[in-house]
């Protein structure tokens, strides 16, 4: 079978667009959404402030953390933050349509067939997301790139080290939500999903990707600067 050529910097785009949309549809579902967004929608819900700028704080924080871990401060490191921008700007152009604003009646109304169909796609794209982004040379937002350059840079399993860093976020997600909230929020049975498919999900898309696409860069020196710096390719 012929192979779909595209460009990798094309599929950086597509991923972050789809990873957005992702966390749209988890929202709006009302089932919790996945660890790993649970304290920004904490604060979202806690200061009356956009999902997106939730994600920014918590990003940058995250950001902060993740250089103290390794030691040391790269140029590369800020990409991720440029890729959480971007990514920010499309949740929050999703959320304004009503369909999946939770702040709107029409969403909050929808019934519980609707809400079932936005959970099973918003699993299969966040996998789908996470499966492209390792199809592109551009860094994906810090929540992944961070379960990917620790593990190597210090070389733990990398399976362990994220069963590890999600429940880390669990407990975050829910230390915020008593004591700010005082009420568990964003965390419900759609959480679970999240941690029981996220992985398999990813597993399956790399299978299926593997299979369709051919990718190549559109600017190669770009590729190599950023392969030539960048920890998930990189060994210490």
């Amino acid at each position: 079978m012929q192979k779909l050529h595209i460009h990798k910097e094309t599929i950086y785009f597509i991923a972050v667009i789809i990873i957005a949309f992702s966390v749209c549809l988890a929202i709006a579902s009302n089932f919790g959404i996945s660890v790993l967004n649970g304290p920004a929608y904490v604060l979202s819900q806690k200061f009356n402030i956009s999902m997106s700028l939730a994600e920014y704080m918590v990003q940058f924080i995250l950001l902060l953390i993740f250089c103290l871990i390794m030691r040391r401060v790269r140029i590369i490191y800020l990409f991720t933050f440029v890729t959480g921008l971007i990514y920010g700007g499309f949740l929050r152009l999703f959320q304004l349509i009503p369909i999946f604003n939770p702040n709107l009646e029409i969403c909050q109304n929808l019934s519980l067939a609707v809400r079932i169909i936005y959970l099973i796609l918003a699993i299969i794209l966040l996998g789908f997301s996470v499966s492209l982004f390792g199809r592109t040379y551009l860094c994906p937002t810090i929540y992944d790139y961070f379960i990917i350059a620790v593990p190597r840079k210090y070389h733990f399993r990398q399976g362990l080290f994220k069963i590890i860093y999600d429940l880390i976020f669990l407990i975050i997600s829910l230390i915020l939500s008593y004591f700010l909230i005082g009420k568990i929020t964003g965390v419900g049975i759609g959480t679970i999903i999240f941690v029981i498919f996220t992985g398999p999900m990813i597993s399956l898309m790399n299978k299926l990707l593997d299979k369709i696409l051919y990718v190549e860069a559109i600017i190669p020196k770009l590729e190599t600067f950023f392969e030539g710096k960048n920890e998930i390719r990189e060994e210490d």
